[in-house]
């Protein structure tokens, strides 16, 4: 019997969140729910939204079940200073690389995120840099893009 999605989605947000939230990470807030950039207050910088983004079924192999991977999207906002020829993007370096080092944390010996064994395993396929911060704008945004394979996949 295959897993139900939302306890898997929880479960990625609870580890991430435990991880990564204040008072032992660098975020000062976490959701689920999708939030405008601008719409944080500025004492909830750096901020972190874990939105799912669909499923991929892979059905490449004869006579098995499709590999079936979840998919989400992890939007990372951080709050540039007031300096004019400030640059965000060590900031968000630096977010990029607390986020690696829980999902890396979490693996344990095996190197294989298994949410507690909720599923077969859970990545970081890739980040995209969406907008850098500049004196004009000072929010900066970017997506680490995630992918959870369910237990039922070959």
């Amino acid at each position: 019997m295959a897993l139900g999605r939302e306890a898997i989605y929880s479960a990625l947000f609870s580890q991430l969140a435990t991880l990564l939230a204040a008072p032992i990470g660098p975020f000062n807030y976490a959701g689920r729910r999708p939030v405008s950039m601008g719409t944080i207050a500025a004492e909830q910088y750096p901020a972190f939204v874990l939105v799912e983004k669909g499923e991929n079924y892979d059905r490449s192999r004869l006579f098995a079940p499709a590999k079936v991977a979840l998919l989400a999207d992890l939007f990372i906002y951080s709050l540039q200073g007031e300096v004019p020829d400030e640059s965000d993007v060590s900031t968000l370096n630096i977010l990029a690389d607390a986020v690696e080092d829980a999902v890396q944390a979490a693996c344990g010996p095996t190197a294989q995120n298994t949410l507690g064994d909720l599923v077969v395993d859970a990545w970081i396929l890739g980040r995209q840099v969406v907008t850098p911060g500049s004196y004009a704008q000072r929010q900066s945004e970017q997506v680490m893009n995630l992918a959870v394979t369910l237990p039922h996949s070959r």
